[in-house]
């Protein structure tokens, strides 16, 4: 598609649903899905989305690695994180899940 390049942002805690959106968006040829894992707005976080995800890298890794597996190769994804949430403790494991997962790029928020 021509004009500005678009990527759309998505945010939760559920795996399939994540995935299936990520389809679905995929099908609009954006060049790339956003996975925001560095909001730190209450309202989010209260309802598992955003920076509270930071202590759950095994989550993360699952969330990214099922968007990763709904979109074609030519649509780049990304995710979006925090230092930590509470902590720094487990920055270093997020980021880590991130790449492994198959995440293309990490934005440091």
């Amino acid at each position: 598609p021509a004009g500005v390049p678009v990527h759309p942002q998505l945010l939760g805690s559920d795996v399939n649903c994540l995935a299936e959106n990520a389809a679905r968006l995929a099908t609009l040829k954006p060049e790339g899905i956003d996975l925001n894992f560095g909001c730190p707005a209450k309202c989010v976080n209260r309802h598992r989305g955003g920076a509270v995800l930071l202590d759950e890298p095994e989550l993360i890794h699952a969330i990214v690695a099922a968007v990763r597996r709904a979109v074609p190769a030519e649509v780049m994804v990304s995710a979006k994180m925090r230092l930590g949430y509470m902590d720094t403790s487990k920055t270093l494991d997020v980021a880590r899940a991130i790449h492994a997962a198959g995440a293309q790029e990490i934005v440091v928020h």
